[in-house]
């Protein structure tokens, strides 16, 4: 299992390959990860090494046991995913054991040919709209035993009807969109071609649009929950804190949105990872 990070280090360079140094955050899985995926930005002599497109970025893979985690994931939600720090003091890292993030697959399969930076984050879309259409569910059972203050189940008043109908409705569009937008880049790869920008454009604002969904349903679910969403023991109470957290990744980000726009008007979306 490889834990991994895009909250950058720094390589210096070495006689046998680089040395890794820095401080990365959110590591989700490090506890039970061999490996860990660390990106770092390549420096000579102080400076960043640059590229024909700009500085060179490099994911290191290093043994867990090379790296120092620090407790530091005490959260209201998603727990147990125990995504603490990581740091490192000059760790050696051999020159094959790194590879820039757009690098071209060793394998020329359709499969391999989406570039990694649009295949990691949609990842966290599917999680957090799987936890919003989870809390729809989880909800809909409670509706039938729950009542109003007129004694009625919830599920019988209109109003609750509304609620639920427009909150899968949010869920299940979010997801479309987001899968339209993966069926782009998929196409891409299967006629052998670099997707445009406005297609990769499209997945940014599919996954603001899913975090941005997913925030809206899990708070309308907790809501009607009531106050029993408020215990620990309530599953409710639960999707809603681990979805809330999920939705804060930074993939997730309404600042997505700017260079999809920018596309749908025609100019360069201006955005260093398209």
């Amino acid at each position: 299992m490889i834990a991994h990070s895009s909250q950058p280090g720094h390589l210096a360079s070495s006689d046998n390959g680089f040395r890794l140094s820095g401080e990365w955050k959110l590591v989700s899985g490090v506890d039970a990860a061999r490996w860990v995926g660390l990106l770092a930005l390549v420096l000579d002599d102080g400076q960043p090494r640059m590229t024909k497109t700009g500085p060179e970025w490099r994911f290191c893979l290093v043994p867990r046991t090379s790296v120092t985690v620090r407790d530091t994931w005490h959260s209201t939600g998603m727990r147990a995913t125990n995504s603490n720090t990581v740091t490192t003091q000059d760790v050696p890292v051999a020159a094959d054991m790194t590879v820039t993030p757009d690098a071209a697959a060793r394998i020329d399969r359709p499969l391999y040919r989406v570039p990694v930076t649009d295949q990691i984050p949609a990842g966290s879309a599917a999680i957090v709209l799987g936890l919003a259409r989870a809390a729809i569910e989880e909800m809909a059972a409670l509706s039938h035993a729950h009542t109003g203050p007129d004694g009625s189940p919830l599920a019988q008043q209109p109003r609750i009807q509304a609620v639920f109908g427009r909150a899968a409705a949010r869920a299940d569009a979010a997801r479309e969109l987001l899968l339209a937008s993966l069926r782009g880049l998929d196409a891409a790869a299967a006629e052998g071609r670099p997707a445009t920008e406005a297609e990769r454009a499209a997945e940014l604002g599919a996954l603001s649009h899913a975090g941005e969904t997913a925030r809206e349903v899990l708070t309308s679910m907790y809501e009607l929950g009531g106050s029993s969403s408020l215990y620990e023991s309530s599953r409710l109470g639960q999707l809603f804190r681990d979805g809330h957290t999920a939705a804060q990744h930074i993939a997730l980000s309404s600042a997505h949105y700017e260079p999809a726009g920018r596309t749908v008007l025609g100019i360069p979306a201006a955005d260093p990872a398209l």
